[in-house]
């Protein structure tokens, strides 16, 4: 708590440094140019800088800059124009915005360190006021400008000269939304939730009202896509709330998919929940994918092809694979000794009343063997697999020689490409519905660039 107080007192003594694009009146005369001068003036007098950055170009160091230093003089403040109180930097071009920005940008990140920022933006060209306006959006950074009551011309009437400072606090607040809507779109869904406990609301403030429920709102679609993304899809569509629909009009149509999904995902006695698993964990390997982690990806796939071979036996009365019993397989005895043939067995001790006791377990020892059981018992997946077994078998041993299972290779986007596209036929195999439930377990994404 006293560093943190430490720290409030540090930046309540910075030193406020003043950023002045400086611009010329229309005609480009010295008479405009002093016009210009008086009005920044009244702002420095008003905001008392410490420093300043002044923003010329040929034309206004001439005709704006010099009546500027004179009218500081003549109002005890030249001392601000003295070596070390002030920088100038050339603009080459005050209508290119491009190089505007830049340069003050430049200015910027090399003195936020040291001074609490503020930009004028009395005076420039049209590039050169959304430049300024622009820097101080992207920085966070307060805008300052001469205003007051306009007479003829435009030209404000002294004596009501004021120093116009504009709220970008919605500005700064939507800019802080759209970076944790790009967070929700590349799946840092915890970093979003502590990006989003970082905004401060102020509970007294009726004006907040808005952004309280805009931030609750947040919250609960970050943390349901974050229990989605972790497999907990019970707990996913307990948080998940119909009210979504409304709060997030653009990705409406992938909430009601995903809604309908995630009833299904959290009821394990559902007719499709085995098909609508594998649909999220093909969209979870794909998300892997998209961040560049292709060994996990990959193996994310290749659980998929298990989950697919898993359904495809139990039709032939396998339940599960690491044990099984001949004598429930549905298929006739000529398939059954082909099937057996691909069995391996070993020996599992146990014990009843202290007695030790030995039985013999059948297993399936490979996901390779599996498909090829399920190519003798004549289903789909199976006759494609035999079909280019070599292949297949190439892209299986993908995941098998990765640094995630028992190798040491590092796998890229085409060996994810290659399990993706094997995984993508095998499921349409298995259930002609595979590319509906594949696209009712994608998660949606802001239109944001």
């Amino acid at each position: 708590m006293a560093d943190a107080v430490e720290e409030m007192k540090k930046d309540s003594k910075r030193k406020l440094d003043l950023l002045i694009p400086l611009g010329t009146d229309s005609n480009g005369t010295r008479e405009g140019g002093r016009s210009i001068a008086e009005k920044i003036i009244f702002v420095i007098q008003n905001l008392n800088p410490q420093h300043l950055d002044i923003f010329v170009s040929d034309l206004s160091r001439d005709t704006t800059l010099e009546p500027l230093k004179e009218l500081a003089d003549e109002n005890n403040m030249g001392h601000l124009f003295k070596r070390g109180r002030v920088d100038y930097y050339d603009l080459n071009d005050v209508d290119d915005f491009e190089d505007i920005y830049n340069t003050m940008a430049k200015v910027v990140k090399k003195n936020r360190s040291k001074y609490d920022l503020k930009i004028d933006y009395t005076s420039g060209t049209k590039a050169m006021t959304l430049a300024a306006t622009s820097v101080a959006t992207v920085n966070k950074l307060d805008l300052v400008r001469l205003s007051g009551e306009r007479g003829v011309n435009s030209i404000i009437q002294e004596g009501t000269e004021i120093v116009d400072r504009p709220n970008l606090k919605d500005v700064h607040t939507d800019q802080v939304f759209i970076e944790i809507e790009k967070l929700f779109n590349n799946y840092n869904f915890y970093e979003g939730i502590e990006r989003l406990d970082a905004i401060s609301i102020n509970e007294d403030d009726e004006s907040d009202d808005g952004l309280k429920y805009r931030k609750l709102a947040y919250n609960i679609l970050f943390m349901c896509y974050k229990h989605f993304d972790d497999f907990n899809h019970k707990k996913a569509v307990a948080i998940f709330s119909r009210g979504l629909y409304l709060d997030f009009e653009e990705l409406k149509s992938q909430l009601v998919k995903n809604y309908a999904a995630l009833s299904i995902l959290s009821d394990e006695k559902d007719e499709n929940y085995n098909y609508y698993l594998i649909g999220s964990l093909y969209n979870n390997a794909f998300r892997r994918a998209e961040e560049g982690r292709f060994d996990d990806a990959i193996a994310r796939m290749y659980h998929c092809i298990e989950e697919m071979t898993n359904i495809a036996l139990k039709e032939i009365g396998i339940d599960n694979p690491s044990d099984i019993d001949i004598n429930t397989l549905l298929v006739d005895s000529s398939i059954k000794k082909g099937i057996n043939r691909n069995i391996s067995s070993r020996n599992e001790d146990y014990y009843v009343n202290g007695v030790k006791k030995t039985r013999q377990i059948k297993f399936i020892s490979s996901l390779a063997k599996r498909l090829d059981i399920l190519h003798i018992a004549n289903r789909p997946i199976g006759k494609e697999f035999k079909r280019r077994e070599k292949y297949y078998k190439s892209v299986l041993k993908l995941r098998n020689r990765s640094i995630v299972a028992h190798g040491n290779e590092v796998r890229d986007l085409n060996d994810f490409v290659k399990i993706e596209k094997m995984a993508s036929l095998f499921f349409n195999l298995l259930n002609s519905d595979s590319e509906k439930i594949i696209e009712m377990t994608k998660f949606p994404s802001f239109d944001v660039r």
